[in-house]
């Protein structure tokens, strides 16, 4: 951990007293590590109002083999954001795989989805499982998500959205077609507790008339569960769905794969050992996950 805390702290970027906290948490980890290769700090959630679930790989594929990090470690990172404007964010889990022994396949992922959805539903508040926070799970629609896609829909009960720059994409370049109902619905609408099931059934018209209407029936379907959760348990009278992507994962797997990049120029030796570097990385980014935490 030496050489962790000594590259945090040249960074100059966080506090010290912080460093050592986030390499005590790391620690802490230290034994599950060797074992399972993720790390997860699940208890932030105690304070979240309701919240999306997020998740996303990220492949280290920048590396060339003499920079002594194999280019096969891939790390998938499971986050929450709150749905207000002015959102709350917060990394839960990070896991490593060589994909030589480990394919972080469809169901490896869902293998951690799954196993944060149980870590979630067992923290209580108030005598209740916050697991009734989670809003929707949020994905980028890649087919290796899928399996994790059907084990919260059809298990977890939990409402499945697109993120909306991925499925902007999607329908532009695999159906030809324009996103204008989508577009209205994620990014041109407030919802009104009073009013949101009416501006539903008439995104629900449009699209029935409109091509490729399963695709987007689905969407909608979800989006329906999810805004009804939402009133539920909200006291606020609207919503603005903003933060239904996966914006904010994505800024930090790019400031991770930053880091790691940053981390590699001072000839680690740790990552010069390939039965070595997996656990060192998820070390390293157990340590900025728990940082950016306390930031």
């Amino acid at each position: 951990m030496e050489t962790i805390r000594n590259y945090f702290k040249a960074s100059e970027r966080f506090e010290l007293q912080n460093i050592d906290s986030a390499i005590n948490f790391a620690n802490s980890e230290q034994g599950h590590i060797n074992e399972r290769l993720f790390v997860e700090s699940v208890d932030v959630l105690r304070s979240f109002t309701p919240f999306f679930l997020t998740f996303n790989e990220m492949h280290l594929r920048q590396f060339a083999p003499n920079d002594g990090i194999s280019s096969k470690i891939k790390m998938l990172v499971i986050a929450a954001q709150t749905a207000e404007l002015n959102s709350r964010f917060a990394v839960l889990h990070i896991a490593v795989a060589v994909t030589e022994e480990v394919i972080m396949g469809s169901n490896k992922i869902k293998d951690h989805v799954q196993r944060v959805l149980i870590r979630i539903g067992g923290i209580r508040v108030n005598g209740e499982s916050i697991q009734k926070k989670i809003l929707a799970v949020i994905c980028d629609g890649c087919p290796a998500n899928e399996v994790a896609v059907q084990y919260a829909y059809h298990y977890a009960h939990i409402p499945v959205l697109t993120d909306y720059t991925h499925l902007d994409i999607t329908l532009s370049t695999n159906y030809k077609c324009a996103n204008k109902i989508l577009r209205r619905v994620y990014r041109q609408t407030i919802y009104k507790k009073s009013s949101w099931q009416s501006e539903m059934d008439a995104a629900d018209a449009a699209a029935a008339l409109s091509p490729h209407w399963e695709y987007k029936e689905r969407e909608l379907r979800n989006l329906r569960l999810m805004l009804g959760k939402f009133f539920d348990l909200c006291p606020s009278d609207d919503l603005s769905l903003h933060n239904t992507n996966n914006d904010d994962l994505e800024t930090f797997l790019r400031c991770l794969q930053s880091e790691i990049v940053s981390l590699a120029a001072g000839h680690v030796p740790e990552l010069n050992n390939i039965t070595r570097a997996p656990r060192f990385l998820l070390q390293f980014a157990g340590v900025f996950m728990k940082l950016l935490e306390m930031n």
